[in-house]
């Protein structure tokens, strides 16, 4: 059930991450590198907050810090990763939108198992320093 709901959010985010990288291009704001980065940065805000409180049901205030952190260390790794991707594909891929597409695939189930296990779990243990049981 947590992977739907992650694959829902996801999915919104990538209309805002697609989104981005469209307008970017299409008003000459960024090349399809710059733009890439500029759509991460846009999608990753809207993901982080809806991951945190609907995917992963992490509610309150407590270790938010640390999760943000975590979320955008990660975010931070996946973005040039993933624009070295696209920059890649794009030697054989000419249309930019198909190769963004194509290299973005690549990341989700990579991202979904460090946001489940490294950010919105391991942040959430107990002060005793139990880790209480995930969500199915």
């Amino acid at each position: 059930m947590i992977f739907l709901r992650y694959l829902a959010i996801q999915v919104l985010a990538y209309g805002i991450d697609m989104g981005s990288f469209l307008l970017a291009l299409h008003y000459g704001l960024a090349g399809p590198i710059a733009a890439n980065v500029i759509a991460k940065l846009a999608a990753g805000g809207f993901a982080f907050a809806a991951h945190r409180h609907f995917t992963f049901s992490v509610g309150g205030a407590g270790f938010i810090k640390r999760q943000a952190v975590r979320y955008f260390l990660l975010l931070a790794a996946n973005v040039p990763i993933a624009s070295a991707l696209l920059a890649v594909i794009l030697l054989w891929i000419p249309v930019p939108a198909i190769a963004k597409f194509l290299s973005d695939i690549v990341g989700v189930a990579f991202t979904y198992i460090l946001s489940k296990y490294f950010i919105f779990n391991a942040c959430t243990s107990q002060p005793d320093g139990s880790v209480p049981d995930a969500k199915t």
